[in-house]
């Protein structure tokens, strides 16, 4: 995968630093050559380990200058970045994260983000994604993103399906939404 500084081209999900068994607490991220650098200094146990890479806020509270990357998904053949969407549950993730890697905490209990939380409940199983258009104003939405500087700290990751897989998807997809 070629990210666009052309050097980190080697992400992995967080997913592969755990064990056999992923806890409930554990949400996906991308780990990137820095990442992986600074769990090698890391000294401890797999336990240990597999703590920090649980999710996004405990591994940016270990590595505060993690790079922050996001998945978008093509929804149709034509691959158009307008047609890309993002995962929800991702950018509830990497909101608090971001704004404190610019040294603005959220609240605990961030009315905006719990709002978005419980709109998009989804099913077990199921995922929520959202637009890139609709993930840029949730962005703005958050006072601080609107000088794009903690826009400009979220790296696209355009996810490309293999075509049957993108076509099985789309399908999937329209079933779901058809009535």
């Amino acid at each position: 995968m070629i990210l666009p500084d052309l050097q980190n081209t080697a992400l992995q999900p967080n997913f592969l630093q755990l064990g056999s068994e992923t806890p409930p607490e554990c949400r996906y991220f991308l780990l990137d050559k820095a990442d992986h650098y600074a769990l090698a200094c890391l000294d401890g146990t797999d336990d240990i380990i597999e703590k920090t890479v649980k999710n996004l806020e405990t591994f940016q509270n270990f590595y505060p200058k993690k790079k922050i990357y996001i998945r978008a998904i093509p929804m149709r053949n034509d691959k158009k970045d307008e047609t890309r969407r993002v995962f929800a549950e991702e950018v509830l993730d990497l909101i608090p994260v971001v704004l404190r890697q610019q040294g603005i905490p959220l609240k605990k209990n961030d009315e905006r983000l719990n709002n978005y939380h419980n709109n998009w409940k989804m099913p077990k199983y199921s995922v929520k994604t959202i637009s890139l258009t609709e993930f840029s104003h949730i962005l703005e939405e958050f006072e601080r993103f609107k000088d794009n500087l903690g826009a400009s700290k979220i790296t696209y990751i355009w996810e490309s399906l293999e075509k049957t897989d993108e076509q099985a998807l789309f399908n999937c997809i329209k079933k779901i939404t058809s009535p």
